[in-house]
């Protein structure tokens, strides 16, 4: 079709030039328009970091001016509102208008293409406005917002991994200081009955102990009174013997001198003596068997049987007076 003798595509490429100002000319306004959408810049990488994830995903998105050596064509070539991202160029003629290039590329959509296939090449749409740019980069977007919303959900999925890890590991240190404290506590009821066992030992040794003591000291003055009838004992047992020997002398003496001056039979003269003897016996040693009998009442049990009987002790001496008694006996009868 021809308008003014101008064919279609001219009066369209007038058109368009005319709704184009100065401001839209400039190659970096669909920079600025991507960074308004997006909050990101062009020809950085979006990057999904999370450890789900079976492959790292990145998105560049490359905004650059174009040259080309093919006349301008509208785009007449129907969108396709497909989830994946386009690769999208924007072409400029060489007459002077600038036209603009997008490249968006996802490596996640390029990993999952299967190794027997071969990549297909994403079309090349050519943009004949601003308002079909603006349609198809809405469009990117909402794929964009698709992808952070799966990223969302991944990370997500992974906080509640590691929520559900950390209470594991939680519930498990909570079970062992539950153990732990249940043995402390064990452990501590052994240490007080041993504590009160020791304590009870210690006190029926100190009571034993003392009870050792009072004894110790009872002996010691037991001990101290033994010695001192001991020594009172051997003093008057010296007396006694020394008594005894002046007694036989002076009865030998008596005797002697009357053999001498009485002419007498022999018997008359043994039973005179035998008689004489026996009450000055009788008369001059009673203190002698007075105590000969207390000491052996009182103090002859308490020495042993097995003591040899040595001359001058008390025994050898209450058992020469026990021989003399009997010999007596036997000679009166």
């Amino acid at each position: 079709m021809v308008k003014d003798g101008i064919f279609h595509e001219e009066a369209e490429k007038r058109a368009i030039k005319a709704k184009f100002s100065e401001k839209y000319q400039n190659e970096n306004w669909i920079g600025n328009y991507v960074k308004e959408q997006t909050g990101l810049e062009a020809g950085k990488e979006l990057i999904d970091s999370s450890e789900s994830s079976s492959a790292k995903e990145t998105i560049t998105i490359m905004v650059k001016s174009e040259e080309s050596d093919s006349d301008y064509a509208p785009c007449k070539a129907p969108i396709i509102s497909e989830k994946r991202i386009h690769k999208v160029k924007c072409m400029k003629k060489k007459s002077g208008n600038k036209k603009y290039k997008v490249e968006m590329k996802s490596e996640r959509q390029a990993e999952r293409v299967p190794e027997d296939q071969v990549k297909k090449n994403y079309p090349i749409i050519y943009l004949a406005s601003r308002e079909e740019a603006i349609k198809v980069f809405e469009k990117n977007l909402e794929g964009l917002e698709n992808l952070v919303k799966l990223f969302k959900s991944d990370i997500s999925k992974d906080k509640k991994v590691s929520d559900l890890e950390e209470e594991t590991v939680l519930s498990e240190f909570e079970a062992k200081n539950a153990k732990l404290e249940a043995e402390k506590a064990k452990i501590e009821v052994r240490n007080t009955k041993l504590l009160k066992q020791i304590m009870e030992k210690d006190a029926k040794r100190d009571i034993k102990n003392t009870e050792l003591k009072s004894r110790v000291r009872k002996f010691e003055a037991r001990f101290v009174i033994l010695e001192q009838d001991v020594t009172e004992i051997n003093g008057q047992l010296q007396n006694v013997i020394a008594k005894l020997k002046q007694c036989k002398l002076l009865q030998i003496e008596k005797m002697i001198t009357k053999v001498n001056h009485q002419g007498r039979s022999l018997e008359d003269r043994k039973t005179d003596a035998f008689l004489d003897e026996v009450y000055k016996k009788k008369n001059s040693c009673h203190n002698f068997t007075s105590l000969s009998n207390s000491i052996s009442n009182k103090h002859i049990p308490d020495i042993p049987v097995d003591t040899d009987l040595t001359s001058g002790s008390v025994s050898h001496l209450a058992h020469l007076f026990d021989k003399a008694k009997k010999t007596g006996q036997k000679e009166k009868l």
